[in-house]
């Protein structure tokens, strides 16, 4: 569901209802089947793992890396700005 956006918007609308539909239709088969159906319901869900891999990472991902690396170089990602000239090494790696 993350992947489809924030629903307050327009065109983000539908993909996010149908990531809630999945997610709630496996919340609501566990429910009911229990144990019986647990092997399906472990296979749904890497399935659907394996179906999301080639995404690219999302932008929240990216700039926690980014944070990493700077925070490795010793400074503070809240304190330097992405484009300050003690950065420039950093920049290049990406």
């Amino acid at each position: 569901m993350s992947a489809a956006g924030l629903p307050e918007m327009d065109e983000n609308v539908s993909s996010f209802l149908v990531g809630a539909l999945l997610a709630s239709g496996g919340f609501f088969l566990s429910w009911f089947n229990g144990k019986r159906w647990m092997w399906l319901m472990i296979g749904v869900a890497v399935v659907g793992r394996l179906l999301f891999l080639p995404l690219p990472a999302s932008e929240d991902l990216v700039r926690r890396m980014w944070e990493g690396e700077v925070l490795d170089s010793n400074f503070n990602p809240y304190q330097v700005t992405p484009g300050a000239p003690e950065l420039e090494l950093l920049r290049g790696n990406g």
